[in-house]
């Protein structure tokens, strides 16, 4: 569970910085993938936690 755990702070760290570059960037080009890798952040986060409240 401990390696887990540890893998969900990185996740959430990206997720803020990618947060955080949308707040700043306008232009289209830029935020699409920016956007896609906020949302796979957020789907590493729920498998995540899926595997958590399994164990």
């Amino acid at each position: 569970m401990f390696c887990i755990l540890s893998a969900i702070v990185p996740e959430q760290k990206a997720r803020t910085t990618y947060d955080n570059i949308l707040r700043l960037v306008s232009d289209p080009d830029v935020r699409e993938p920016i956007k896609f890798l906020r949302a796979r952040e957020i789907v590493h986060y729920q498998r995540f936690g899926e595997q958590v409240q399994s164990t």
